[in-house]
């Protein structure tokens, strides 16, 4: 997860890897529980689709319209 950058988020230059963390910093420093911080750090983890993905289905490093569920 380290070397992914979700293509459907432009405006965030992290790998996904830093991402994971920050999302779920922001969840603990908002007074969230526990819980709530491991699902910041795993919501994402589908996206490791994309090593066994192609470009016609949406599912390569490149596209991933098909993991991240936006509209590209």
């Amino acid at each position: 997860m380290v070397n992914i950058k979700d293509v459907s988020e432009p405006d965030i230059s992290l790998e996904n890897f830093y991402h994971f963390y920050q999302t779920a910093e922001g969840i603990r420093n908002d007074g969230y529980p526990e819980w709530l911080q491991l699902v910041g750090l795993i919501r994402d983890l589908g996206k490791i689709v994309y090593r066994k993905g192609c470009i016609k289905d949406g599912t390569s490093l490149d596209t991933m319209s098909a993991i991240v569920g936006d509209t590209l």
